[in-house]
Parts: C-alpha cells; sequence; structure tokens
C-alpha cells in the first residue's frame, strides 16, 4: 500500500508544470551541516522552494506541503529511495519545472532526514 501511496504521490508531483517564474525558484541556500536533520529545517528550506505551487491552499500535482501529515504523504519513511518527493527533486525528478533545481546539500539532507525516520521533530 505505501508503494501504491508513493508512486501515486510521484505521478502527481510529476504532473505539476505550471511556470511560477519569482523569486522563489531560486535556489534556496543550504548549510553544509546535515548531521542532525529535522523536519523544521528540511521543511523551511524545501518550501521556500516549492512553496509557490504546493502551499496556501495550492496542491499542484496533488502534492500540497503545508502540513508534516501532507509531507508524510510523500515520503516512505526510512527509505529515501522510495520516497517520491526524494525522486522529484533530485537529479532524475523534475521539481521545481522551472527555475534552478535543488541543491544536492538540499537533497542529501532531505534523504537523511527520511532515512532517519522522517520525524516530526
Amino acid at each position: 500500500m505505501k508503494i501504491a501511496i508513493a508512486l501515486f504521490t510521484m505521478m502527481m508531483v510529476f504532473a505539476c508544470s505550471e511556470e511560477k517564474p519569482n523569486a522563489l525558484h531560486q535556489e534556496a541556500p543550504v548549510k553544509r551541516d546535515i548531521s542532525k536533520p529535522t523536519f523544521a529545517n528540511v521543511g523551511n528550506r524545501v518550501l521556500s522552494q516549492c512553496g509557490p505551487c504546493h502551499l496556501e491552499g495550492k496542491s499542484q500535482g496533488g502534492f500540497n506541503a503545508e502540513t508534516y501529515e501532507n509531507v508524510l504523504l510523500s515520503v516512505v519513511p526510512g527509505n529515501a529511495d522510495m520516497s517520491s518527493l526524494v525522486f522529484a527533486i533530485g537529479p532524475y525528478g523534475n521539481m521545481p519545472p522551472k527555475g534552478p533545481k535543488v541543491s544536492a546539500e538540499l537533497v542529501e539532507l532531505v534523504s537523511k532526514w527520511v532515512n532517519e525516520g522522517a520525524q516530526k521533530n
């Protein structure tokens, strides 16, 4: 069931293709210390890029990132390789569809958070 949800979410994320040219699509600054990823720092950094399409009631591609519970629908805690969020922002994904891609450091941070159980801490 989790795999089906992850695949469905991944398909919905890929459906997001509306262009939103603004400053929020610029690459978010990422601190190099990822020793203790928390939902707070993962969420803040990811949402700085994803917010225009996935916040404030917007659910483009079926993904809304306003709450931890919503974000959790796109991850498989303990398995970043099966998480649609990690895939979508990673080197083979297409998020964001316009503007700079998510930095490798941020993808690593999100992956580490997911692999450590995607806790709400």
